[in-house]
């Protein structure tokens, strides 16, 4: 376990620093000048040569390199053209909470489908399931608003509250988008889940267990449900990448100030250490999403390693 553990790592090291290369690599080599933008064309060259040296703009390409590998091990990732504060200050406040509620609500209902199939929960759910999964998060996150902002007035459209303000409004207002987020992927994992458990309880081994005695529940819980989680922890890494997508859009909806509005808004006003930053922690947290499913499936199933 102790060398599966060190070799997806030593991966994990080797993948990140290929893929800091090509993402700084790739804005390196966007059209334009950051300096430019900001100080505009009419600016005299002492004072744009000032901000470059100021920026590092004049440093080779290799040594700004190695300073933005190092801050990503670091957290330091410069400052921001545009803000001008630390950008690792700037990201940290911009966070959306969901895969939270996938793990929490569609395993537990997963289970419970499976073990009831046919009855009146199945049939309830079962329509349910169906139906989230056909409407996108950006439709729920308006539907939500209109139903629980502005017909209940559980809380207020755009009315989002900094963590530094008060952090329990603040928690209690992103459980709305995260929810609209979370819904149809949920949706998808209890459809999955109970497929496969549906799929693993008709095999040999199931029925033999339940040959020799076993009921349903324990049949359930001691034998098929390990084999059945698998690919739904899978899943579950995969719609990381596509949660993070997909929040761009609610933040929007909800007027939540976070990493999509700035990833756009320093796009537009080419802020590259912003963006650069904001992607490399994207694709940082996949690659350690994938990690851990690795992990867990080694646990739940040591032959995975082999």
């Amino acid at each position: 376990m102790g060398k599966y553990i060190i070799k997806k790592l030593i991966r994990l090291i080797i993948t990140l620093i290929v893929t800091s290369f090509v993402i700084f690599l790739i804005f390196e080599l966007v059209p334009g000048d950051p300096v430019l933008d900001k100080l505009g064309t009419r600016a005299t060259p002492e004072l744009v040569e000032a901000l470059r040296i100021q920026y590092g703009l004049n440093e080779p390409f290799i040594l700004r390199y190695f300073k933005f590998l190092g801050g990503i091990f670091t957290l330091n990732f410069g400052t921001s053209y545009t803000y001008g504060i630390p950008v690792a200050t700037l990201l940290k406040e911009k966070i959306v909470i969901n895969l939270f509620f996938v793990v929490v609500i569609s395993f537990p209902l997963g289970i419970y489908v499976a073990k009831h199939t046919g009855g009146l929960s199945d049939k309830i759910i079962s329509p349910l399931n169906q139906a989230s999964m056909s409407v996108p998060s950006f439709v729920l996150g308006l539907l939500i608003t209109f139903f629980f902002g502005i017909v209940l007035r559980w809380f207020k459209p755009g009315g989002y509250v900094s963590y530094n303000a008060n952090f329990g409004q603040f928690l209690y207002f992103l459980i709305f988008p995260a929810f609209a987020l979370a819904i149809p992927k949920i949706a998808m994992c209890i459809r999955l889940l109970k497929g496969n458990i549906l799929e693993e309880a008709t095999k040999d081994y199931a029925l033999t267990a339940y040959a020799r005695g076993n009921n349903t529940t324990g049949l359930l819980y001691r034998h098929v449900l390990k084999n059945a989680i698998m690919p739904t922890i899978t899943f579950i890494g995969m719609i990381a990448a596509d949660m993070i997508c997909s929040g761009i859009v609610i933040e929007q909806v909800f007027s939540i100030p976070g990493l999509g509005q700035i990833l756009i808004s320093s796009i537009s006003t080419r802020d590259f250490p912003v963006v650069e930053a904001e992607v490399m922690m994207i694709a940082l947290f996949i690659m350690l999403i994938s990690f851990i499913t690795d992990i867990i499936h080694v646990c739940l199933d040591p032959r995975v390693r082999i």
